[in-house]
């Protein structure tokens, strides 16, 4: 596995996760709006008004368990990432982090990075050639201290040094 395939599903699966979460918000504030009130199939009938929480908590619990999945591979990632920083390729991983990890664009990682767009994806391809050539094993192996273990991937941040 190179290190563009481990960052590209990375990439996805940072827009599942975000997704889910998403899904997991608007289900918790329709189910305050709603209250489980029941649905009204017709004047004057209802049908049983815990289904709708049923299927509320059955969906909670597969989406947590899908988003564990996810923040699992999320956390491979960053690892893999932070040993790049810790063997020297700090401007590198901050640029594949800012691409792959936090999802943004091209433009807002040349202007945090203070360079050009075309300087941000040439650093980008070279970085990631260079860590090929490490291989992706020594590099999450080099990282354990970079991040906290136990930080939620949505808020790490990144540390230089």
């Amino acid at each position: 596995m190179t290190v563009r395939d481990v960052l590209e599903s990375a990439m996805e699966a940072e827009r599942q996760r975000q997704a889910v979460t998403s899904r997991m918000q608007m289900r918790r504030d329709l189910l305050g709006m709603h209250g489980g009130g029941g649905e009204a199939i017709a004047k004057g009938t209802i049908l049983d008004p815990m289904r709708q929480v049923d299927e509320c908590l059955d969906a909670e619990a597969s989406d947590s368990m899908l988003l564990e999945q996810l923040e699992a591979e999320l956390d491979d990632a960053w690892q893999m990432v932070g040993g790049m920083s810790v063997m020297g390729a700090d401007d590198g991983a901050q640029v594949l982090c800012r691409r792959y990890l936090w999802l943004e664009g091209w433009p807002e990682i040349a202007r945090g990075m203070g360079h050009t767009e075309t300087e941000c994806q040439a650093l980008a391809e070279m970085t990631m050639a260079w860590a090929d050539e490490i291989g992706v094993a020594r590099l999450r192996q080099r990282s354990y201290g970079k991040w906290s273990a136990v930080a939620p991937v949505r808020n790490r941040t990144w540390r230089s040094g």
